[in-house]
């Protein structure tokens, strides 16, 4: 319980303030005066530091463990944003941006370490809970975002706020004492071996890939594309995402009972298909309110499919899991670092809208992998 409360605070904070910069990002855009393609860079370079705390992660958390690891995350979180907001040239924002992300890294591949540690019984039902909590935070992020944003040059605002709350956070997690006791570690060789040998372990590394690349492109466009495309003004684009987490929120409030008894594989159809359908009409839509509802259909097509992936995962090996999830998380870095900058060239050439279009497309394949863990069959991804 006490973990719970810890890793579901972290992640609130986390959505909180990873949702920001898409939200901001016309800001930005016009304060900065950079094109789609340094866009692009700005949400895509990040991820390096991403994974940077990911390895971080599987190098110390058998020495520190989870939760030392988690705070030490929130508080170098917290200094980054504060950065981030003193920032008035574009490569340092980047640079800023890339170290905060760093802690971003530690906290997510953390939090999944702590859950296998702590060893619920509904693995799939704990990580959709506190992935939840990371909905939250980025429900309630584009509307601060939006009350704030009443000039461009106001952008900075909304990362102050960021980073309080997870100073807040961190103060929060220091204070509890939780155990923790490193399990028996085979040689490194030994447990890499063993994962390379697992054919659902590359399977989800590949669907988180998918998945990530399109929900965090579809998060950090979203605004750019209804004030580009769509002709919506800046400050109303800027709570789309919220839109989107709101249905994310729902999601995965809801996937949390049903996974377990749908079935891992039959929810990740479910929601995929969900997903493929929504977002095509969110490219067609000619209405705000037929956009609104379309959106937040799409999050709820996204919501379940990170943390039923990392279940598969945890729940189908019988060692080596902390490599396992920081090679998921670095996975999911990679994903995300190369939609974002997709979407962002693939503007700069043919226009937004063709970049939406390419999220659509990651989600075919995601489907597709869905379809490959059905074949598979339920029993090899849920014991």
């Amino acid at each position: 319980m006490k973990f719970g409360l810890v890793a579901s605070s972290s992640f609130l904070a986390f959505g909180f303030w990873m949702l920001i910069t898409g939200s901001a990002l016309p800001a930005i855009v016009s304060e900065f005066d950079i094109s789609y393609t340094d866009a692009g860079i700005l949400l895509s370079l990040p991820t390096f530091g991403f994974i940077f705390g990911a390895i971080l992660c599987m190098t110390f958390v058998h020495k520190t463990g989870p939760f030392k690891l988690l705070s030490f995350a929130l508080i170098s979180v917290s200094l980054s944003l504060a950065w981030i907001s003193a920032s008035r040239v574009f490569w340092m924002l980047v640079l800023a941006s890339v170290i905060m992300s760093v802690g971003s890294g530690l906290i997510e591949t953390t939090v999944g370490v702590g859950v296998s540690s702590v060893r619920y019984k509904r693995t799939g039902g704990a990580l959709n809970f506190i992935h939840s909590a990371y909905a939250i935070g980025a429900i309630v992020s584009p509307f601060v975002v939006a009350l704030l944003l009443t000039t461009s040059d106001r952008w900075w605002v909304p990362f102050v706020l960021a980073s309080a709350l997870s100073m807040m956070v961190f103060l929060y997690s220091a204070s509890l004492k939780i155990s923790w006791a490193p399990a028996i570690r085979q040689s490194r060789k030994t447990e890499y071996g063993y994962l390379i040998q697992q054919p659902v372990f590359w399977i989800a590394i590949i669907g988180v890939f998918v998945y990530v690349g399109y929900e965090v492109a579809f998060t950090s466009w979203l605004s750019a594309y209804v004030y580009d495309v769509k002709g919506i003004t800046m400050r109303l684009s800027s709570i789309f995402p919220a839109l989107l987490w709101a249905g994310l929120f729902v999601g995965r409030v809801m996937s949390g009972a049903f996974v377990e008894r749908l079935g891992y594989a039959h929810s990740l159809l479910l929601l995929t298909s969900l997903s493929s359908i929504s977002v095509v009409a969110v490219l067609f839509s000619k209405s705000p309110i037929t956009l609104i509802i379309a959106v937040m259909i799409s999050g709820i097509g996204f919501s379940g499919v990170f943390p039923t992936l990392q279940a598969i995962m945890i729940r189908s090996l019988n060692s080596a899991i902390n490599e396992a999830i920081s090679i998921f998380s670095i996975a999911a870095s990679l994903g995300a670092a190369f939609a974002n900058y997709a979407v962002g060239a693939i503007g700069d050439v043919f226009g937004l809208g063709w970049g939406i279009a390419f999220v659509f497309l990651l989600i075919l394949i995601e489907l597709v992998l869905a379809m490959i863990l059905m074949r598979k069959g339920e029993k090899q991804c849920t014991t």
